[in-house]
């Protein structure tokens, strides 16, 4: 991606940085979804959301947001 952006017209003038991934791709990677739900005993035919926060108080985390969605 960082060669791709040093070709585009917006930052073809910029100094374009290459931020390390932070987590091992070759442990966590993509796995097939149904198998996973399997593994998981989750079932594979509802929508499944996830949302991690150490406060549901917590207003940066939009808590609010993900619950209003959800009501309507």
């Amino acid at each position: 991606m960082q060669e791709e952006a040093k070709k585009s017209q917006v930052f073809k003038d910029k100094n374009v940085h290459l931020i390390p991934y932070g987590l091992d791709e070759n442990i966590y990677k993509p796995k097939n979804k149904l198998e996973s739900r399997k593994t998981l005993n989750l079932p594979d035919n509802k929508i499944i959301v996830l949302f991690v926060a150490h406060s549901l108080d917590n207003s940066r985390k939009g808590f609010a947001y993900l619950k209003s969605a959800l009501e309507s």
